[in-house]
Protein backbone atom coordinates (compact mmCIF):
# COMPACT_ATOMS: atom_id res chain seq x y z
CA UNK A 1 0.00 0.00 0.00
CA UNK A 2 1.30 3.36 -1.00
CA UNK A 3 0.72 5.48 2.06
CA UNK A 4 2.55 8.69 0.19
CA UNK A 5 -0.59 9.56 -2.31
CA UNK A 6 -3.20 8.44 0.48
CA UNK A 7 -5.09 11.76 1.58
CA UNK A 8 -6.51 11.79 5.13
CA UNK A 9 -10.41 11.39 4.18
CA UNK A 10 -9.34 8.09 1.72
CA UNK A 11 -10.90 4.80 3.42
CA UNK A 12 -8.32 2.02 2.64
CA UNK A 13 -8.25 -1.56 4.33
CA UNK A 14 -6.15 -4.78 2.92
CA UNK A 15 -7.84 -7.32 2.30
CA UNK A 16 -6.05 -10.66 3.25
CA UNK A 17 -7.27 -13.92 1.51
CA UNK A 18 -6.44 -17.17 2.57
CA UNK A 19 -7.12 -21.13 2.40
CA UNK A 20 -3.55 -22.36 4.32
CA UNK A 21 -1.46 -21.34 6.94
CA UNK A 22 1.45 -18.82 6.98
CA UNK A 23 4.59 -21.12 4.88
CA UNK A 24 6.95 -18.43 3.58
CA UNK A 25 8.60 -15.20 5.48
CA UNK A 26 7.40 -14.37 9.16
CA UNK A 27 5.52 -17.49 9.70
CA UNK A 28 4.95 -17.06 13.69
CA UNK A 29 1.86 -14.90 15.01
CA UNK A 30 3.58 -13.07 17.63
CA UNK A 31 6.33 -11.59 14.77
CA UNK A 32 3.70 -11.09 12.27
CA UNK A 33 1.87 -8.84 14.71
CA UNK A 34 4.63 -6.86 15.79
CA UNK A 35 5.57 -6.33 12.21
CA UNK A 36 2.12 -4.69 11.29
CA UNK A 37 2.66 -2.99 15.15
CA UNK A 38 5.92 -1.60 13.67
CA UNK A 39 4.36 -0.62 10.14
CA UNK A 40 1.28 0.90 11.99
CA UNK A 41 4.34 3.07 14.06
CA UNK A 42 0.68 4.54 16.46
CA UNK A 43 -0.90 5.74 13.88
CA UNK A 44 -3.88 3.15 11.38
CA UNK A 45 -4.45 5.16 8.26
CA UNK A 46 -5.64 1.78 7.24
CA UNK A 47 -7.44 -1.31 8.07
CA UNK A 48 -6.45 -4.83 7.72
CA UNK A 49 -10.25 -7.91 7.35
CA UNK A 50 -8.95 -11.24 7.18
CA UNK A 51 -10.53 -13.89 4.98
CA UNK A 52 -9.89 -17.38 5.78
CA UNK A 53 -11.49 -20.67 3.47
CA UNK A 54 -12.41 -23.69 4.04
CA UNK A 55 -11.04 -25.66 7.12
CA UNK A 56 -7.56 -25.77 6.63
CA UNK A 57 -6.41 -22.06 8.09
CA UNK A 58 -4.75 -20.68 10.80
CA UNK A 59 -8.05 -18.94 12.72
CA UNK A 60 -6.20 -17.78 15.77
CA UNK A 61 -3.89 -15.96 13.59
CA UNK A 62 -6.10 -14.50 11.40
CA UNK A 63 -8.16 -13.10 14.17
CA UNK A 64 -5.35 -11.36 15.31
CA UNK A 65 -4.40 -9.93 12.64
CA UNK A 66 -7.66 -8.31 12.09
CA UNK A 67 -7.32 -7.60 15.89
CA UNK A 68 -4.40 -5.69 15.21
CA UNK A 69 -5.36 -4.50 11.88
CA UNK A 70 -8.64 -2.89 13.42
CA UNK A 71 -10.74 -5.37 10.69
CA UNK A 72 -12.85 -8.32 11.27
CA UNK A 73 -12.37 -11.96 10.43
CA UNK A 74 -14.42 -14.00 8.59
CA UNK A 75 -15.04 -17.36 7.82
CA UNK A 76 -16.12 -18.41 4.28
CA UNK A 77 -17.44 -22.39 4.58
CA UNK A 78 -18.42 -22.64 1.00
CA UNK A 79 -17.25 -21.02 -2.13
CA UNK A 80 -21.16 -20.04 -2.28
CA UNK A 81 -20.59 -17.88 0.74
CA UNK A 82 -18.05 -15.65 -1.05
CA UNK A 83 -20.37 -12.71 -2.81
CA UNK A 84 -22.65 -12.27 0.53
CA UNK A 85 -19.36 -11.68 3.00
CA UNK A 86 -17.18 -10.47 0.43
CA UNK A 87 -20.15 -7.84 -0.62
CA UNK A 88 -20.43 -7.31 3.33
CA UNK A 89 -16.58 -5.41 4.04
CA UNK A 90 -16.52 -3.74 0.89
CA UNK A 91 -20.24 -2.10 1.38
CA UNK A 92 -18.82 -1.33 5.13
CA UNK A 93 -15.98 0.00 3.97
CA UNK A 94 -17.64 2.55 1.24
CA UNK A 95 -19.64 3.57 3.78
CA UNK A 96 -17.12 4.81 6.41
CA UNK A 97 -18.15 7.87 7.85
CA UNK A 98 -15.32 8.56 10.84
CA UNK A 99 -12.03 7.36 11.47
CA UNK A 100 -9.34 7.47 14.38
CA UNK A 101 -12.08 7.85 16.97
CA UNK A 102 -10.68 8.21 20.64
CA UNK A 103 -12.82 8.38 23.64
CA UNK A 104 -11.34 9.38 26.69
CA UNK A 105 -13.37 9.61 30.07
CA UNK A 106 -11.88 11.86 33.26
CA UNK A 107 -13.20 11.44 36.50
CA UNK A 108 -14.04 13.98 38.71
CA UNK A 109 -15.75 15.12 42.23
CA UNK A 110 -13.67 11.60 44.05
CA UNK A 111 -14.91 9.08 41.40
CA UNK A 112 -12.34 6.61 40.01
CA UNK A 113 -13.15 4.22 36.85
CA UNK A 114 -13.25 0.74 38.53
CA UNK A 115 -13.46 -0.91 34.62
CA UNK A 116 -14.17 -0.28 31.07
CA UNK A 117 -15.87 -3.55 29.34
CA UNK A 118 -14.58 -2.88 25.37
CA UNK A 119 -12.48 -5.61 23.61
CA UNK A 120 -11.05 -2.13 22.16
CA UNK A 121 -8.36 -2.27 23.96
CA UNK A 122 -9.04 0.27 26.27
CA UNK A 123 -6.60 2.21 29.05
CA UNK A 124 -6.31 3.37 32.61
CA UNK A 125 -4.45 5.94 33.76
CA UNK A 126 -3.53 8.94 36.50
CA UNK A 127 -5.05 6.73 39.29
CA UNK A 128 -7.86 5.02 37.31
CA UNK A 129 -9.57 8.89 36.84
CA UNK A 130 -8.61 9.01 33.26
CA UNK A 131 -9.52 5.89 30.68
CA UNK A 132 -8.83 6.01 27.08
CA UNK A 133 -10.63 3.74 24.10
CA UNK A 134 -9.06 3.90 20.46
CA UNK A 135 -12.22 2.52 18.38
CA UNK A 136 -10.79 2.90 14.77
CA UNK A 137 -13.73 3.54 12.06
CA UNK A 138 -17.13 3.90 11.54
CA UNK A 139 -19.54 3.25 9.17
CA UNK A 140 -22.76 4.70 8.66
CA UNK A 141 -24.92 3.33 10.53
CA UNK A 142 -23.49 1.63 12.90
CA UNK A 143 -23.10 1.92 17.00
CA UNK A 144 -20.45 1.50 19.05
CA UNK A 145 -21.06 1.09 22.63
CA UNK A 146 -18.97 1.10 25.78
CA UNK A 147 -19.76 0.02 29.65
CA UNK A 148 -18.23 1.95 32.07
CA UNK A 149 -18.28 0.95 35.87
CA UNK A 150 -17.52 4.10 38.25
CA UNK A 151 -16.39 3.86 42.18
CA UNK A 152 -18.32 6.89 43.31
CA UNK A 153 -17.73 8.33 46.79
CA UNK A 154 -19.41 8.51 49.85
CA UNK A 155 -22.45 11.76 48.94
CA UNK A 156 -23.07 14.59 50.89
CA UNK A 157 -26.40 14.69 50.27
CA UNK A 158 -28.11 11.78 48.89
CA UNK A 159 -31.07 14.13 47.06
CA UNK A 160 -28.59 15.75 44.84
CA UNK A 161 -27.22 15.42 41.14
CA UNK A 162 -23.17 15.43 40.91
CA UNK A 163 -20.93 15.40 37.73
CA UNK A 164 -18.74 12.32 37.95
CA UNK A 165 -16.94 12.26 34.73
CA UNK A 166 -16.21 13.96 31.42
CA UNK A 167 -16.20 12.02 28.13
CA UNK A 168 -14.55 13.40 25.06
CA UNK A 169 -15.09 11.85 21.44
CA UNK A 170 -12.79 12.73 19.13
CA UNK A 171 -12.66 11.38 15.46
CA UNK A 172 -11.66 12.50 12.08
CA UNK A 173 -14.97 13.83 10.08
CA UNK A 174 -14.58 11.70 6.25
CA UNK A 175 -17.60 13.29 4.94
CA UNK A 176 -16.91 17.00 6.20
CA UNK A 177 -12.90 16.03 5.60
CA UNK A 178 -11.97 17.64 8.98
CA UNK A 179 -11.05 16.69 12.62
CA UNK A 180 -13.94 16.74 14.80
CA UNK A 181 -14.93 16.35 18.87
CA UNK A 182 -17.77 16.15 21.31
CA UNK A 183 -17.85 16.40 24.70
CA UNK A 184 -20.59 15.44 27.23
CA UNK A 185 -20.64 15.55 31.22
CA UNK A 186 -21.59 12.26 33.13
CA UNK A 187 -24.28 13.77 35.52
CA UNK A 188 -25.50 10.97 38.30
CA UNK A 189 -28.26 11.54 40.58
CA UNK A 190 -27.32 10.39 44.17
CA UNK A 191 -30.36 8.45 45.92
CA UNK A 192 -30.66 6.79 49.33
CA UNK A 193 -33.30 4.13 48.33
CA UNK A 194 -32.08 2.47 45.19
CA UNK A 195 -34.82 -0.35 44.70
CA UNK A 196 -36.99 1.90 42.81
CA UNK A 197 -34.35 2.44 40.24
CA UNK A 198 -35.31 0.52 36.96
CA UNK A 199 -32.43 -0.69 34.75
CA UNK A 200 -31.40 0.60 31.71
CA UNK A 201 -32.40 -1.62 28.46
CA UNK A 202 -29.44 -0.34 26.93
CA UNK A 203 -27.21 -1.38 29.80
CA UNK A 204 -29.03 -4.80 30.05
CA UNK A 205 -27.90 -5.17 26.58
CA UNK A 206 -24.63 -4.28 26.60
CA UNK A 207 -23.57 -6.35 29.82
CA UNK A 208 -25.32 -9.73 27.60
CA UNK A 209 -23.16 -8.83 25.00
CA UNK A 210 -19.99 -8.86 26.74
CA UNK A 211 -20.58 -11.18 28.89
CA UNK A 212 -21.51 -13.72 25.64
CA UNK A 213 -18.45 -13.00 23.56
CA UNK A 214 -16.21 -13.89 27.11
CA UNK A 215 -18.19 -16.85 27.24
CA UNK A 216 -17.37 -17.83 23.61
CA UNK A 217 -13.73 -17.35 23.60
CA UNK A 218 -13.80 -19.41 27.18
CA UNK A 219 -15.56 -22.11 25.35
CA UNK A 220 -13.66 -22.41 22.27
CA UNK A 221 -10.50 -22.44 24.72
CA UNK A 222 -12.08 -25.42 26.31
CA UNK A 223 -13.10 -27.14 22.78
CA UNK A 224 -9.05 -26.45 21.57
CA UNK A 225 -8.70 -28.94 24.46
CA UNK A 226 -11.00 -31.55 22.98
CA UNK A 227 -13.45 -30.52 25.75
CA UNK A 228 -16.47 -30.47 24.01
CA UNK A 229 -19.02 -31.03 27.33
CA UNK A 230 -17.60 -28.24 28.88
CA UNK A 231 -17.32 -26.09 26.80
CA UNK A 232 -21.26 -26.72 25.48
CA UNK A 233 -21.91 -25.99 29.40
CA UNK A 234 -20.49 -22.85 29.12
CA UNK A 235 -23.02 -21.38 26.10
CA UNK A 236 -25.56 -23.23 28.02
CA UNK A 237 -25.56 -21.28 31.79
CA UNK A 238 -24.50 -18.02 29.61
CA UNK A 239 -27.75 -18.74 27.72
CA UNK A 240 -30.06 -19.18 30.97
CA UNK A 241 -28.61 -16.47 31.91
CA UNK A 242 -29.86 -13.99 29.06
CA UNK A 243 -33.19 -15.83 28.74
CA UNK A 244 -33.99 -14.89 32.22
CA UNK A 245 -32.33 -10.91 31.79
CA UNK A 246 -34.14 -7.78 31.72
CA UNK A 247 -33.56 -7.36 27.99
CA UNK A 248 -34.19 -11.09 26.86
CA UNK A 249 -36.92 -9.66 24.54
CA UNK A 250 -34.75 -6.96 22.51
CA UNK A 251 -33.91 -7.96 18.93
CA UNK A 252 -29.96 -7.90 19.88
CA UNK A 253 -30.36 -9.80 22.65
CA UNK A 254 -32.34 -12.38 20.38
CA UNK A 255 -29.99 -12.50 18.17
CA UNK A 256 -27.12 -13.40 20.88
CA UNK A 257 -29.29 -16.19 21.70
CA UNK A 258 -29.26 -17.68 17.95
CA UNK A 259 -25.48 -17.01 17.84
CA UNK A 260 -25.12 -19.16 21.32
CA UNK A 261 -27.30 -21.81 19.68
CA UNK A 262 -24.50 -21.89 16.33
CA UNK A 263 -21.85 -22.16 18.25
CA UNK A 264 -23.61 -24.76 20.37
CA UNK A 265 -23.93 -26.85 17.23
CA UNK A 266 -20.53 -26.35 16.30
CA UNK A 267 -19.44 -28.02 19.75
CA UNK A 268 -21.46 -31.17 19.04
CA UNK A 269 -18.01 -32.73 17.85
CA UNK A 270 -14.24 -33.00 17.95
CA UNK A 271 -14.56 -33.79 14.36
CA UNK A 272 -17.13 -30.82 13.48
CA UNK A 273 -15.44 -28.28 15.69
CA UNK A 274 -12.11 -28.84 14.08
CA UNK A 275 -13.61 -28.78 10.70
CA UNK A 276 -15.76 -25.47 10.80
CA UNK A 277 -16.29 -24.85 14.71
CA UNK A 278 -13.31 -23.05 15.48
CA UNK A 279 -13.75 -20.53 12.22
CA UNK A 280 -17.38 -19.84 12.60
CA UNK A 281 -17.35 -19.36 16.51
CA UNK A 282 -14.06 -17.09 16.03
CA UNK A 283 -16.07 -15.12 13.71
CA UNK A 284 -19.47 -14.56 15.61
CA UNK A 285 -17.39 -13.77 18.39
CA UNK A 286 -15.38 -11.20 16.64
CA UNK A 287 -18.60 -9.84 15.05
CA UNK A 288 -19.82 -9.07 18.60
CA UNK A 289 -16.58 -7.51 19.81
CA UNK A 290 -16.85 -5.38 17.01
CA UNK A 291 -20.38 -4.77 16.77
CA UNK A 292 -20.05 -5.05 12.89
CA UNK A 293 -21.57 -7.56 10.59
CA UNK A 294 -19.98 -11.02 9.40
CA UNK A 295 -22.81 -13.11 9.17
CA UNK A 296 -24.59 -11.73 12.40
CA UNK A 297 -27.60 -10.29 11.01
CA UNK A 298 -28.65 -7.57 13.98
CA UNK A 299 -25.30 -5.32 12.71
CA UNK A 300 -25.77 -5.46 8.92
CA UNK A 301 -26.70 -1.95 7.25
CA UNK A 302 -28.60 -0.74 4.49
CA UNK A 303 -25.19 0.02 2.97
CA UNK A 304 -24.30 -3.75 2.91
CA UNK A 305 -27.34 -5.04 1.61
CA UNK A 306 -27.55 -2.28 -0.99
CA UNK A 307 -23.68 -3.65 -2.32
CA UNK A 308 -25.06 -6.91 -2.53
CA UNK A 309 -27.82 -6.27 -4.49
CA UNK A 310 -25.82 -4.45 -6.88
CA UNK A 311 -23.58 -7.39 -7.20
CA UNK A 312 -26.36 -9.53 -7.52
CA UNK A 313 -28.04 -7.37 -10.51
CA UNK A 314 -24.56 -7.32 -11.95
CA UNK A 315 -24.20 -11.07 -12.37
CA UNK A 316 -28.08 -11.63 -13.49
CA UNK A 317 -27.08 -9.26 -16.03
CA UNK A 318 -23.76 -10.79 -17.12
CA UNK A 319 -25.68 -14.75 -16.83
CA UNK A 320 -28.28 -13.39 -18.91
CA UNK A 321 -25.58 -12.00 -21.78
CA UNK A 322 -23.45 -15.31 -21.19
CA UNK A 323 -26.84 -16.98 -22.12
CA UNK A 324 -27.94 -15.02 -24.86
CA UNK A 325 -24.28 -15.02 -26.91
CA UNK A 326 -23.77 -19.29 -26.30
CA UNK A 327 -26.62 -20.13 -28.21
CA UNK A 328 -25.73 -21.82 -31.60
CA UNK A 329 -25.91 -19.27 -34.40
CA UNK A 330 -28.43 -20.26 -37.48
CA UNK A 331 -26.63 -21.04 -40.63
CA UNK A 332 -28.00 -19.06 -43.77
CA UNK A 333 -29.61 -22.06 -45.84
CA UNK A 334 -31.39 -22.58 -42.70
CA UNK A 335 -35.31 -22.26 -42.88
CA UNK A 336 -37.11 -19.32 -40.39
CA UNK A 337 -40.01 -20.76 -38.49
CA UNK A 338 -42.90 -18.65 -38.64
Amino acid sequence: MNRREMKKADVASVLLFTDGLANCGITNTNDILTAMQNIFAGKKDFTVNTFGFGSDHNAYMLEEISRVGNGLYYFIQKTEQIPEIFTNCLGGLLSTVGQDISISIETSNGATIKAIFSKENPSLSNGNKKGVVGMGDLQSEEERDILVELNLPTAKNTTSSYTYANVTLEYFNVIKKYNDHHQREVVIERQSDLSTQKLSLEVDEQRNRIQTIDSLARAAELAEKGKMKEASKVLTSRQSCIRSSHSQTSPRVISLDNDLNTAMENLSSEAIYSSRGRYAIASITGSHAKQRSTTTPSYNTSSRTTTLHHYENIMSSLSFYEHEFSQPTRKNSEPIDT
